[in-house]
């Protein structure tokens, strides 16, 4: 993708949404990605510049807790977007990807 420094997060991730056609997954994992962009990434951070996503993650976490998603949930969305991210700086985007800070303890992996 020719990127300008210009697109919003939406753009990117409809190009993302199209990379990962392109991309060695299963489908369940691709169908997965692109139900996260459109359902939950793509409304909240709309008209958002992709270089400002990182200021908003906080608060779109706390938005998507206030919905009813589980901690669990959210952070299976932190992933994509930080593929995203990940992907867009790849291309060139106007992007250095964070680290985006998911929710700790639950019963996942412990670290050591």
């Amino acid at each position: 993708m020719s990127a300008a420094p210009e697109l919003e997060f939406s753009e990117w991730a409809e190009a993302f949404a199209r990379a990962l056609s392109t991309r060695a997954q299963r489908p369940s994992e691709r169908d997965s990605k692109r139900s996260i962009l459109r359902r939950h990434l793509v409304p909240a951070f709309s008209g958002v510049a992709l270089d400002e996503v990182a200021a908003h993650v906080e608060a779109y976490k706390c938005d998507q807790l206030a919905a009813g998603l589980s901690k669990k949930t959210i952070n299976n969305h932190l992933s994509v977007l930080r593929r995203l991210l990940v992907w867009a700086a790849a291309e060139g985007g106007p992007v250095t990807p964070p680290r985006l800070p998911a929710f700790g303890g639950g019963r996942g992996r412990r670290r050591r």
